[in-house]
């Protein structure tokens, strides 16, 4: 990071999300204006996780406490703050100044984008299939809403680390069939 401060002239740093929260005071002390980019409410998530094994409960718990200490210790050090939902934004205000806090949504505003052409119907679910909270998403979403008649409409692509493994495991466990345009990338 020196030898890039040293090369270049930095205006902003943004730090996106996870354990860098102590970076926030080097930039700082640079007169670096820091942009902090959060996971959503990660220590909320994690303590959420539904773990049924006694070692999968302490590292949950761990992690929960890291995450959670993590987020108060740091996340108000920073000039801005990014959540991605309303619920995200009423969890980090609870202990990062509501100034500091903007929503950037994980989704496009499809109102302000004219797509050239003929489009085709997508479903797209990305993420980290390791994640606990992806995992039940689109198992929920797979399960209580994909059926026949939308599938008739609209194509479903899942994409992402263990997406494959997913969505093979919740096709096996219900009554998905491969040829009902869902698909994995």
């Amino acid at each position: 990071i020196k030898k890039l401060m040293a090369d270049y002239n930095i205006d902003i740093a943004f730090l996106d999300c996870f354990f860098i929260g102590q970076y926030i005071s080097f930039f700082k002390k640079q007169k670096i204006p820091v942009i902090f980019g959060t996971e959503n409410a990660q220590s909320e998530l994690t303590r959420k996780r539904p773990d049924k094994k006694f070692i999968k409960k302490v590292e949950k718990y761990t992690n929960f406490l890291l995450q959670y200490f993590h987020e108060r210790l740091f996340f108000n050090k920073a000039d801005a703050v990014i959540v991605v939902s309303d619920n995200d934004f009423l969890f980090h205000k609870k202990f990062v100044s509501e100034k500091k806090l903007h929503i950037i949504p994980n989704f496009l505003d499809f109102l302000r984008y004219h797509p050239l052409g003929k489009k085709d119907n997508y479903i797209v679910m990305t993420g980290s299939f390791d994640a606990y909270h992806n995992k039940l998403g689109l198992t929920w979403f797979l399960e209580n809403v994909w059926d026949d008649e939308l599938s008739k409409l609209t194509k479903c692509i899942i994409a992402g680390d263990r997406s494959k493994e997913l969505l093979d495991m919740i096709m096996i466990k219900s009554k998905h069939k491969k040829g009902n345009n869902l698909s994995q990338q």
